[in-house]
């Protein structure tokens, strides 16, 4: 079932890529037009070829010649001899093929009309310019996506079913009491998010990939909860109340991150555009889930053991494909464990890794901790100033307004309010303070780490409520 669901998902993607919107050519004064369905060609200073690099058809495109030498239109094709090109046309009335020595051209391809629902259905659901205006990974990350949403939709219709079944509407009754445990446990679950948000903060935007796979997980775990009502009836509320507020935890994380998600494959700040096709293709991807769901909810009735050798398999089919679609994400943004990948890197070769090669290697199944403390308890810190040892450092690098303390054993405070750079320098003096590395190579690092497409900008490796402050007397 999973190969099944996958492949046609696959097929109907790969279809999105070959129907995908010609680049606009200059617009020419001379213009002769053909209704008929063959090959466009405009004049450009270049060699033939079509802007997307396939194969020329002239059966399903429309023609349109600009400024090409004076021949009978018709029934065309395009050729390249000896790298001059030659442009052949039959003469409707004569049957015969004339040919003359054409100035390079640029062959674009208008689809057919018989073409226009497949291009319909990608300017629903894929961003305009489609692929052009996004980074590469978008067309695997939305594949897997779509899977998760359709996987997710199958068990949260399975554990609703057992939901409803357990408070009372299988017996075609809503009491009063059923009614106000409900209201409730939808109390409690928002609160539990509203906590949540507040505790996370800023990790939304260092750790995307990470906390997009623990609201899956959060979700799977709350909808396993809801189908074990049915089994306590008399626990429904503190049973739904807990698994409310997984769910509110998991849209919560997964709306926080996906921001942060759609960001890296926006090219042309086209963020906007992206985020709406994203939410047409949940709303496909509910609408598909939603029947299935039915469909097998029909079938297995309402026995415990047969609801959950069915949810089993969609939710760990669900969580794998979180996993793959993270997987074709590459964040540009630099947090610990990103940093220290570069830097261990620069370290060996002094080379800084592109984002993509980065990627390959970053960990988000589990959580990641770094070497390089940033910002320990204070007592620490007190420590470092009284030693004789680290004081005449220590004062320097305040004097200096650094923006950062360093303490020795890959230890870093932030300053209160530091530029991203100083929070860069910071951190990478605590992380090549032990490995003999001087300060002066930071310089070449930040010029190797702009040029490889890091937002040297765009640092989360502190929490600024634990910065330290330094006030002047």
């Amino acid at each position: 079932m999973y190969r099944l669901a996958h492949h046609c998902i696959q097929s109907f993607f790969e279809q999105a890529v070959a129907w995908r919107a010609p680049v606009p050519q200059p617009r020419l004064a001379q213009r002769a037009w053909n209704p008929r369905p063959y090959t466009s060609v405009t004049h450009a200073p270049s060699q033939p070829s079509r802007t997307d690099g396939q194969p020329l058809s002239s059966a399903s495109a429309e023609v349109i010649i600009t400024q090409a030498p004076p021949v009978t239109l018709g029934p065309i094709r395009l050729s390249t001899i000896r790298s001059k090109t030659i442009l052949q046309a039959t003469i409707p009335s004569t049957g015969a093929t004339t040919s003359a020595e054409a100035r390079p051209l640029v062959v674009t391809q208008r689809p057919a009309p018989t073409h226009n629902a497949a291009r319909t259905i990608v300017a629903t659901f894929f961003p305009a310019n489609y692929p052009l205006s996004v980074a590469p990974g978008y067309l695997r990350y939305t594949q897997w996506s779509f899977i998760h949403s359709v996987a997710g939709t199958v068990t949260g219709v399975l554990s609703m079913q057992s939901l409803l079944f357990a408070i009372g509407l299988g017996a075609g009754s809503i009491p009063l009491a059923a009614a106000l445990n409900w209201i409730i446990k939808d109390g409690l679950g928002q609160l539990g998010g509203v906590l949540y948000a507040s505790f996370m903060g800023e990790k939304f935007d260092s750790e995307p990939k990470r906390l997009r796979l623990t609201a899956a997980a959060a979700m799977q775990a709350a909808s396993f909860l809801e189908l074990l009502t049915p089994l306590f009836p008399h626990l429904f509320l503190p049973i739904a109340s807990i698994s409310n507020v997984g769910k509110n935890v998991a849209w919560l994380a997964s709306s926080a991150t996906r921001a942060q998600i759609n960001q890296t494959f926006a090219l042309h700040d086209n963020l906007g555009d992206i985020t709406g096709k994203a939410g047409s293709q949940a709303t496909a991807a509910g609408v598909v889930g939603t029947g299935l769901g039915v469909i097998i909810s029909s079938q297995v009735g309402h026995d415990f053991l047969p609801i959950l050798a069915t949810f089993v398999p969609f939710s760990a089919l669900t969580l794998w494909s979180v996993v793959q679609s993270n997987n074709a994400v590459v964040t540009r943004t630099l947090n610990a464990q990103r940093l220290d990948l570069i830097l261990q890197k620069w370290s060996r070769a002094r080379q800084v890794p592109t984002p993509e090669a980065v990627a390959v290697q970053e960990r988000f199944v589990t959580q990641y901790v770094s070497p390089v403390r940033v910002n320990p308890p204070l007592t620490e810190l007190v420590h470092v100033a009284t030693s004789s040892q680290n004081a005449v450092a220590w004062e320097a690098s305040l004097v200096g307004k650094q923006g950062f303390v360093l303490g020795g054993n890959k230890r870093v405070w932030m300053v209160h309010g530091a530029e991203p750079r100083a929070i860069l320098r910071g951190y990478f003096a605590a992380s090549m303070a032990d490995s003999g590395k001087v300060m002066d190579d930071f310089d070449a690092f930040m010029v190797q780490l702009k040029a490889k497409g890091w937002h040297e900008d765009s640092v989360h490796v502190d929490q600024d409520v634990a910065a330290i402050k330094v006030e002047s007397k």
